[in-house]
């Protein structure tokens, strides 16, 4: 069943005195816009991604659709406060009412009870839980903000793909094994308990990301359009550079045809998303990702995918595909992945996608 939440918007329960405003960026970006009491409405809606009225939020559990809890779980272990958030889904539970949860941060954590549904940002797909789902990153439509406009600027098909890639993808073998030394103190502390964020594969994510880069780079079958960096931002440490460099990665977007989409220091890949927002094609390099709601979206139908396992033959694999599309429907992919972004991925569609996930 597809709820029309045109005509039954969603209302939540939660428990207000959970709110710990010293600890916001573990409060789940739909609270904020609701609940930040030092802001206007306006200026919520301005800061928080248009997230003002989508849910109706209530704190008598009778009226309400779903519950969520009003803190990202690592809040919880972090703080010494997992009781306090075992107390709230008994309490939920005992009024048959389903409870969402937001894991925040690249790495995360892994909620110690079961039966509620959690929504995270990273994740791998081979450890996934029961009611486990990928929560996009949250963006601000840059085709209006930049552009001023909804259309995407469509590609023709070309006789040969063009690839873009533009970021951080030219670091020295130290920098990589500085990534690779943390990677393994983060999974030592966790394996001895000092820490509760979850283990990483020892592979430093720049390093997986220039290897995919060479191979592309060498290969004869496609074209490349890549803008490789040193550094994050290309090192920009004010608004004027930091305008130039994001003005430079969406160039980029929007100049290419497929985009490289590989994760970085959690199993995501925000490029993914921003690559849908303006209507291209990813080329996406599957590393046990979980995908964004993948109940939903048939998301090989709008991906070119590669398994990391076979990341030698991604020049093949999406030439084969480019070869193989028909123009017309070379254009129809990129204004489809604009709709999949627009109803499913931006801030309005995730909230929603969470609301039918939880009330269906």
């Amino acid at each position: 069943m597809n709820i029309d939440l045109s005509i039954k918007k969603p209302i939540v329960y939660i428990d207000k005195s959970h709110f710990d405003f010293s600890f916001n960026q573990y409060v789940f970006e739909i609270l904020k816009a609701n609940f930040f009491n030092d802001l206007t409405i306006e200026e919520r809606q301005t800061k928080h991604f248009d997230l003002v009225n989508i849910y109706t939020f209530t704190d008598k559990i009778e009226e309400a659709d779903f519950a969520m809890l009003p803190m990202a779980w690592n809040y919880y272990i972090e703080n010494n406060k997992v009781n306090l958030a075992q107390e709230f889904i008994n309490y939920c539970k005992s009024k048959n009412k389903k409870i969402a949860t937001y894991i925040a941060y690249d790495y995360g954590v892994t909620p110690t009870v079961k039966d509620i549904y959690i929504f995270r940002q990273s994740g791998y797909a081979s450890k996934r839980l029961i009611h486990q789902y990928s929560c996009p990153f949250f963006l601000n439509d840059q085709l209006k903000r930049r552009y001023k406009t909804e259309s995407i600027f469509i590609r023709e098909k070309m006789e040969s793909p063009l690839v873009g890639f533009c970021g951080q993808a030219n670091i020295s073998f130290a920098h990589n094994m500085w990534h690779l030394f943390n990677i393994m103190i983060n999974n030592f502390k966790y394996y001895t308990h000092l820490k509760r964020w979850e283990p990483q594969t020892l592979y430093p994510p720049v390093l997986r990301r220039e290897k995919v880069i060479d191979i592309l780079e060498k290969s004869n079958l496609i074209k490349t359009n890549f803008i490789k960096r040193k550094a994050y931002r290309g090192g920009a440490n004010n608004a004027e550079t930091k305008e130039k460099t994001t003005k430079e990665y969406y160039e980029n977007l929007i100049n290419s045809d497929y985009i490289l989409c590989i994760r970085g220091g959690g199993n995501f890949s925000v490029r993914l998303f921003e690559t849908m927002m303006v209507g291209r094609i990813p080329l996406f390099i599957n590393t046990d990702c979980i995908l964004p709601f993948d109940n939903i979206i048939d998301w090989k139908k709008h991906v070119v995918w590669v398994e990391e396992k076979d990341m030698r033959f991604a020049p093949q694999i999406l030439n084969d595909f480019h070869n193989e599309i028909h123009p017309d429907d070379f254009i129809q992919l990129q204004l489809d992945n604009r709709n999949i972004w627009v109803n499913h991925l931006s801030n309005k569609g995730i909230f929603e996608n969470i609301a039918r996930t939880l009330m269906n």
